[in-house]
């Protein structure tokens, strides 16, 4: 992993740990249900020391109208000339063979091989990942695809070639993986991310590997606020079936965050949510004052995820999304281990656990006596000459912002400045009786 060794000392155990986790489990066939997943699921439970809870759907269950697939499992494909020489096979890369092709063994004309091949000329020596025929329900186990790359297959010169995918086809259980960190309030948020994308790294499995690394930083904190509800998953389809299936604690969530592609790239972007204006978007606003390297950016816009699926007007959960975008080897077998810096999974971890610090210590506060206090007596004034813009910011605070109904990050907002620098200048005030909290 790049840049590895300029970690601090005290995160270097865990980004070991789901460096090594990556390692072991990123060439698995992740897909929505195979003989690899329960594997995956249990080298999460390794790395943080903890049993999630395993959610079942199996096969030909239909929840909300997504209907749970057969387990696909790959025993051998390929594809070799009428001499027996190997073209391309599924042993080199899981890319190879499209998720959910049905079974065939044939022979092939090369036009038709070419017409059932993605491959990208860019990347030449890549195999590339096609999601539909997984996706779509007309493609599934109904057709098949291949990922053979474009500088191989553009040499080929015979008529025709044999095609294998061998794919044992079997009912099983879709598993959707589920860790909580109790808070002391009953309000919960989700945290979401996706264990699927076959033979791939920053998409999909870097925002996994954060979220391991946050489960490991909130479970060492005291006295946690709310409750956070971790979930693990397939792309669309796991989330989509997993709150269709139970929408009791729904009621209790008030916001959740996805995150993929954040090992790198070149932007960093946290998208809103749906309506752009809830709690969980003030956060991430507030988050651009201290990140300047982040923008926030439409709903609709960058690569949509399992956000789409919380945002919807069923669910209804303001949900955002973590990612670093673009990135040139996105969907194909260039997306791997070499390119993993550490620094931006740190940066990624630095604007989670700063976006938690806001959401645990907003609250709403109010004045205790009732006229402007005075300010040089507690030394809680900033000279009009010397600091104007310290002497306005608070001027505006105690003057105008702090109503009683604004919160520290409504205040904080509104004068375009880190949570932080307001909140430390209010906790000088409640120090001093000069203000209290509203409870609720």
């Amino acid at each position: 992993m790049k840049n590895f060794e300029k970690l601090p000392d005290n995160l270097k155990p865990i980004f070991r740990q789901v460096y090594g986790f990556a390692q072991d489990h990123y060439l698995k066939n992740r897909t929505i249900v195979t003989s690899d997943i329960p594997k995956i699921l249990d080298g999460i439970n390794e790395v943080i020391n903890d049993k999630l809870l395993v959610h079942k759907f199996h096969s030909g269950e239909d929840h909300g109208t997504w209907i749970v697939p057969e387990k696909w499992d790959i025993k051998e494909a390929w594809v070799k000339d009428l001499n027996g020489n190997l073209v391309a096979s599924y042993q080199e890369h899981p890319l190879f063979v499209s998720p959910y092709s049905s079974p065939v063994h044939k022979q092939v004309s090369i036009e038709e091989l070419k017409a059932r091949n993605l491959c990208d000329p860019d990347r030449p020596d890549a195999f590339c990942f096609n999601w539909r025929y997984a996706s779509d329900a007309s493609l599934r186990l109904k057709e098949w695809g291949l990922s053979i790359p474009s500088s191989r297959i553009d040499a080929l010169s015979d008529e025709f070639y044999e095609v294998c995918i061998d794919a044992d086809i079997s009912e099983g259980d879709m598993l959707v993986g589920e860790y909580i960190i109790r808070g002391s309030s009953g309000d919960e948020f989700i945290f979401i991310s996706n264990y699927c994308h076959p033979g791939q790294v920053n998409d999909s499995f870097s925002g996994l590997m954060l979220f391991l690394m946050v489960i490991n930083e909130l479970r060492a904190r005291q006295n946690l606020r709310f409750t956070y509800r971790f979930l693990f998953c397939q792309e669309t389809i796991g989330s989509a079936i997993y709150f269709a299936s139970d929408q009791k604690f729904r009621k209790n969530v008030f916001g959740a965050m996805f995150s993929e592609m954040v090992g790198w790239g070149k932007d960093w972007f946290i998208k809103n949510s749906r309506t752009g204006d809830a709690f969980v978007d003030k956060v991430a606003h507030n988050l651009t004052f201290s990140y300047p390297d982040l923008s926030q950016s439409e709903f609709y816009s960058l690569i949509g995820n399992d956000e789409y699926i919380l945002n919807s007007i069923q669910v209804n959960i303001p949900t955002l999304s973590l990612q670093k975008f673009d990135f040139p080897e996105y969907h194909t077998s260039d997306d791997n281990l070499e390119p993993l810096d550490a620094n931006e999974l740190r940066r990624a971890l630095d604007i989670v656990l700063s976006f938690v610090d806001i959401m645990e210590k907003d609250r709403v506060l109010k004045h205790n006596v009732s006229v402007p206090f005075w300010m040089t007596r507690y030394n809680l004034y900033a000279d009009d000459e010397r600091s104007p813009q310290e002497f306005t910011r608070n001027l505006k605070i105690v003057y105008e912002l702090l109503d009683g109904e604004n919160s520290v990050l409504d205040i904080a907002n509104n004068l375009s400045v880190p949570f932080d620098e307001v909140n430390d200048y209010l906790l000088r005030l409640e120090k001093e009786k000069l203000i209290e909290e509203v409870l609720k």
